[in-house]
């Protein structure tokens, strides 16, 4: 009782004491009454009410934003009109929250409430206000991505989709939307290629599934899904790109749906996992269906083709042996190249075996590689009949070397073309181009030219020799061009026949034109139908004599030319690797990175590989680095990196 009564009479003291005291900032209160002038009790604690919401960390980034910058009770709000004008909301877009009016920017644009993104993103949580909501948000971030030519980082998009992105994103989780609505908010969601879309985009990986069912919207948002992916490389997606690459077949129609099954095979190069080499070996050695069952010959084209380029992604020693015998199987033609791509990127670990094969001294390769020819003729695919199994195995093992960019093989190599038949000749010249610039490999190039066939099968895009004239720009050598037009004007044979041997060589020659050889070109030009080439001929010239041998000039036409002028671009990156050295590296890089014309980004490619004397693996590793999914699935480009990585070894 005794000790009761000292206590009251202790706080009875002590309230005498600080009657008509008040707590200064950082002291203890219960209202604000207990605090001084000037000073409010947020959270039990007195604090400057001017400056709360201006230097509080968890207030301070949306009253520099929003404008949320006078304190009523525990929270910010924008209580005047000079929060608003004080934003960054309104100086970068004319409005914010006071009043629902807007503030007026300093060029007096003012947007009104229906016109910013704000409005509609509030109206989300509402299901009857949701889907107007959302289709006037896709309208905003489709018009501010017009703005910025397409470019979702640009200065009208980026902050758009810094407010509509996570809201968009939580929705889109919940998947209780339609199909329809899921599909537009997964489309621009990926199409906005944003961190914090990521999250989604996988959970939609991860969840989708593929049959041969007619394609839903969904189906159809996939594709732009997965190229997301793949550009953002998202390891967190690499599963969920695998499960559906290997349950999609090429013949459904859902592989079609807005290039669903080329965006999910770009993806699979992009995202490549050591975790999948045992699947993707098994892959490609698993037996070619006959063309005359297209549906099933589709399927493990499309399954192989991928697998086998994937491999080089990953390159594996274990796969050097199943790439091989891809390579080697007439019966596998189709598949040929992406076996050879994958063995180049494998590079170091595959030269004894691919050397081997062609010294034929591998028995149990070269023994498949004559029984695959022998099943080929018999089933008469291949196109080996009028061929010697020993000729087809060493034209397919000097291409690999030379593709790999062996200079320490072009003995070998250049011996090959020898030893094989036309065919393997001219093929083999094409690859040449793969090998570093040497008097012996610019020789044997030429060589083959002049003494295979006019009209060779060398390949399917090109008739006859007119392959090996589009091969010669990328030896980047302009003393080819007189030889070039030579060879095509004394062509002999019929205009009808000779048109296309001499278009394809008017094409190389206009690419490695120099601003002395105009009228050398000239000559062939008078043979050609002038409105072929008098267009590109005037581009080329005027290229060359504004620029003649500076590289940095070739390089801002790279970033100036339109985009339908693609071969004029592609001009300026053979000139580049013509005249380029080790220091011109960076900047050709750079162009790469930028490029979107396939045409223009393998030339651009090229002329790196070319121009990369030092460094190749450093290099190859910063072109997987910042390169978007469909360049770095792109077979040139694909190539060159494996060239530049082995060249680094």
């Amino acid at each position: 009782m005794l000790g009761s009564m000292v206590r009251l009479a202790g706080v009875a003291l002590w309230m005498l004491l600080v009657a008509g005291c008040t707590a200064d900032e950082g002291e203890r209160c219960s209202s604000s009454d207990d605090c001084a002038e000037r000073l409010a009790c947020v959270q039990s604690i007195c604090r400057d009410a001017s400056r709360y919401c201006h230097d509080e960390p968890s207030f301070a980034k949306s009253c520099a934003r929003e404008g949320l910058c006078t304190l009523k009770g525990d929270a910010c709000v924008a209580g005047s009109e000079a929060d608003c004008r004080q934003s960054t909301r309104c100086k970068e877009y004319g409005y914010c929250k006071l009043a629902a009016t807007c503030c007026s920017r300093d060029d007096g644009h003012c947007l009104s409430t229906e016109e910013h993104p704000l409005t509609h993103i509030e109206r989300l949580s509402e299901a009857k206000t949701r889907d107007a909501a959302i289709d006037k948000i896709v309208a905003l971030y489709e018009s501010a991505l017009a703005r910025d030519g397409g470019d979702p980082t640009g200065p009208n998009v980026a902050p758009l989709l810094t407010d509509i992105v996570p809201p968009l994103a939580a929705i889109a989780r919940t998947r209780k939307l339609p199909p329809k609505r899921q599909a537009q908010l997964l489309t621009l969601l990926a199409s906005s290629r944003h961190p914090k879309a990521a999250r989604v985009l996988v959970q939609a990986l991860r969840l989708h599934r593929v049959d041969a069912q007619p394609p839903t919207p969904i189906d159809a948002a996939m594709a732009e899904v997965v190229a997301a992916v793949a550009d953002m490389k998202l390891d967190s997606a690499s599963s969920g790109v695998f499960t559906l690459f290997t349950s999609l077949h090429a013949s459904w129609r859902k592989a079609e749906v807005d290039g669903f099954g080329q965006a999910l095979a770009q993806a699979v190069m992009v995202l490549a996992d050591a975790s999948w080499e045992r699947k993707l070996i098994d892959m490609v050695s698993e037996p070619m269906s006959s063309r005359g069952d297209v549906t099933r010959w589709r399927d493990q084209l499309y399954w192989q083709r991928v697998a086998a380029r994937a491999l080089g992604r990953l390159r594996p020693v274990a796969a050097v042996e199943p790439l091989m015998r891809v390579a080697l199987s007439p019966r596998k033609t189709d598949v040929a190249d992406a076996a050879i791509e994958g063995l180049v990127a494998v590079g170091t670990p595959a030269v004894p075996v691919v050397t081997a094969v062609l010294a034929g001294d591998h028995g149990s390769l070269v023994t498949y590689a004559e029984a695959e020819h022998a099943a080929a003729v018999a089933a008469d695919v291949g196109d080996v009949a009028e061929r010697s199994a020993e000729a087809v195995r060493i034209e397919v093992a000097a291409r690999i070397l030379a593709q790999m960019g062996r200079a320490d093989r072009v003995s070998e190599i250049v011996a090959a073309m020898e030893a094989t038949d036309d065919v393997g000749k001219a093929r083999i010249a094409i690859a040449l181009t793969g090998l570093p610039r040497r008097d012996a490999v610019v020789t044997a190039f030429k060589q083959a030219y002049e003494t295979v066939p006019q009209d060779l099968p060398i390949s399917r895009r090109y008739d006859g020799v007119a392959a090996i004239s589009a091969a010669a720009p990328w030896l980047f050598d302009a003393a080819l061009v007189p030889w070039i037009v030579d060879r095509a004007v004394q062509l002999e044979g019929g205009n009808t026949r000779l048109a296309p041997l001499r278009e394809a060589a008017m094409v190389a020659a206009l690419r490695l034109m120099t601003d002395e050889q105009a009228g050398v070109v000239k000559r062939l030009g008078a043979l050609i139908t002038a409105t072929k080439w008098e267009r590109d001929f005037a581009a080329a010239d005027g290229l060359v004599r504004r620029c003649r041998r500076d590289v940095s000039c070739y390089l801002q036409t790279l970033q100036s030319v339109p985009v339908p002028e693609a071969f004029i671009a592609s001009k300026a990156a053979v000139m580049v690797g013509m005249y380029g050295g080790q220091g011109d590296v960076a900047g050709a890089v750079e162009a790469l990175r930028s490029e979107g014309r396939a045409e223009v980004r393998r030339a651009l490619a090229k002329a790196v590989d070319r121009l990369a004397l030092e460094g190749g693996a450093t290099l190859a590793a910063k072109l997987e680095q910042s390169l978007r999914g469909d360049a770095l699935s792109d077979p040139v480009v694909a190539m060159v990196i494996g060239r530049l990585r082995a060249r680094g070894r």
